[in-house]
């Protein structure tokens, strides 16, 4: 059922809640023991149900509308709410196979006085970064040692997400299907010494597929599931309809396929425990996953083996994405990460401090900028080199979903509520596969760029800056590593050639600058002042010279200014 019909049935009906469907609903989905009762008992609990279908409606809209706004903490309430309808409809046994993934990312509640459940997301953290950024990052020669047991200092409960800023489209992934996919976000929470996490993404489809897609509109079968879902999804499919339909367009593009790729990390022993992949249509999630448990109420042996296969080779099929998964565990660091420059190098530069952007409260959210460089004496990070991991399967057993009251016991034999970890050798699973306030990260590339500046232009002759005015050249420069036109104005009583190669040479540039035209003046320094004054308005940094804007407007300013200059 699509969630917008589903939010929409669920706020007219007025549910008995925190019952257990499965020893009470008969094969129509009704509860039978309510005919044995007197009409008073009934209307009574009628009228109880209506005002807890009141404050289910109430909870639901809350629901709709918190959050930042982002696609990778708005998926996190589409999933409480459909939790919360099954929940109110028809009990706690019916939920979905997602919510194995997700629920770890929601707390449980009840509504006051009453012993109905709701879910809703736990406390979040949301930031914006930079998806090439990141990459150079983890990728870089000189990236930080990672080990995956750091993440066991995250505070439990907490829930991480990470969005992309930008357009989704600008960085891509090819899967092993040679299909591309995009990545919208990252989302991450700890719970004792499980990471759980999921990727908001989709796979891209040529317009001629997408159509296909629409067309072949199979039909929703009930074959594999649950005999205790039934009832309620068969009122489910009568409600929506019997097929799946098409398929929904991750926000931001037209035709990427959403998709949600999910998972459990053992971080003391670097396995998955368990992963899923889930692509959303209308109607429905086409859902597999490399856990067995779901699939245990199957009874004939063959039937639950051929599931269990097939579970298998799509698993192996999007083996890329789980590795791309393993790259995003590094994203807590990589908003942490600073580099550092000596106050004297700064000093020496003449230059301006390095500044971050300002903060301050947006629509729905408040924004504080986190940097990635800071003047300091404390020593520049010990950088080694980066090697991605790859995390094999956990293969000595799995988990298994108990009464929410129940305790279990977790791999080590302590004390578990709500499931417990069955030791069994799932071989089928061993398979080796291919390798409120908004955090916004500061680019890693810029910083390295501005410590090779400010490094390189302390360096200059001390006694050559003491001159008042000296003849020399304004420049424009470019770095290959700068996208789109962006462009370095400055000057130098040297060559533009020289200063380039100065720049060029710093150990952590990516890319050699490039000159591209230079103009001689009597007075650069002064001219550079009022050609700046001229581009403030398409500056990058306050404390930087990098300006982006067309070179046929820039060359036009720094001309007219030279003319206008000449007049004095």
């Amino acid at each position: 059922m699509s969630r917008s019909k589903r939010l929409t049935d669920l706020l007219k009906i007025p549910p008995l809640a925190g019952l257990d469907h499965r020893l009470l609903l008969d094969e129509q989905g009704r509860l039978p023991f309510l005919s044995a009762l007197s009409r008073a008992e009934r209307r009574r609990i009628k009228a109880e149900g209506a005002k807890i279908g009141k404050r289910y409606r109430d909870i639901l809209l809350d629901l709709r509308h918190s959050g930042v706004g982002y696609p990778v903490d708005q998926i996190l309430r589409d999933f409480a709410i459909e939790y919360t309808h099954r929940y109110a409809s028809s009990g706690v046994s019916t939920q979905p196979l997602s919510f194995n993934y997700i629920e770890p990312f929601c707390t449980v509640r009840l509504i006051e006085n009453t012993v109905a459940p709701f879910i809703e997301p736990c406390r979040e953290l949301d930031h914006l970064f930079s998806v090439g950024d990141y990459f150079d990052y983890i990728t870089a020669q000189d990236s930080p040692s990672f080990e995956l047991s750091e993440l066991l200092t995250l505070r439990e409960g907490l829930v991480h997400h990470f969005t992309q800023n930008g357009t989704i489209t600008d960085f891509t992934y090819m899967t092993a299907e040679g299909r591309e996919f995009v990545i919208s976000g990252f989302s991450m929470v700890r719970r004792g010494r499980s990471l759980h996490w999921y990727i908001l993404g989709g796979e891209v489809l040529t317009d001629t597929e997408w159509r296909d897609r629409c067309e072949n509109n199979a039909e929703i079968r009930l074959d594999d599931t649950p005999p205790w879902k039934r009832p309620f999804l068969a009122q489910s499919i009568a409600q929506s309809g019997d097929h799946f339909g098409p398929p929904v367009a991750l926000q931001g593009t037209s035709n990427a396929i959403r998709t949600i790729i999910a998972g459990e990390t053992d971080l003391r022993t670097a396995r998955h425990v368990a992963r899923c992949y889930m692509s959303e249509t209308e109607n429905s999630f086409a859902m597999f996953c490399d856990d067995p448990e779901p699939f245990s109420y199957i009874e004939d042996p063959a039937r639950r083996a051929d599931v269990l296969r097939e579970m298998q080779k799509r698993v192996e099929d999007a083996s890329v994405m789980w590795n791309l998964a393993e790259g995003f565990f590094r994203l807590v660091n990589y908003f942490q990460c600073r580099f550092t420059v000596a106050p004297a190098a700064v000093k020496l530069s003449e230059k301006s401090q390095p500044r971050t952007a300002k903060g301050g409260r947006g629509v729905g959210a408040h924004f504080k900028h986190v940097a990635s460089l800071e003047v300091s004496d404390v020593k520049p990070l010990i950088l080694r080199a980066y090697t991605p991991p790859q995390f094999q399967l956990e293969t000595e057993g799995y988990w298994k979903r108990t009464d929410p009251n129940s305790y279990g016991k977790d791999p080590e034999g302590n004390q578990i509520r709500g499931r417990t970890w069955v030791k069994a050798a799932t071989s089928w699973r061993g398979v080796s596969f291919l390798p409120q306030t908004v955090f916004v990260k500061a680019s890693i590339s810029s910083a390295k760029l501005q410590i090779a500046d400010y490094i390189n232009s302390a360096q200059i002759d001390e006694e050559e800056k003491d001159a008042t005015k000296r003849s020399g050249v304004v420049y424009v420069m470019r770095c290959l590593a700068m996208r789109d036109e962006i462009y370095k104005v400055g000057w130098t009583s040297k060559s533009a050639k020289q200063r380039a190669e100065q720049l060029s040479s710093a150990t952590g540039v990516p890319n050699s600058f490039v000159v591209v035209e230079t103009w001689s003046h009597p007075d650069p320094e002064a001219l550079e002042r009022g050609i700046h004054a001229m581009l403030n308005p398409y500056r990058l940094n306050e404390g930087r010279e990098f300006f982006k804007l067309r070179y046929n407007d820039l060359k036009a300013i720094i001309e007219g200014e030279i003319e206008r200059s000449s007049r004095h």
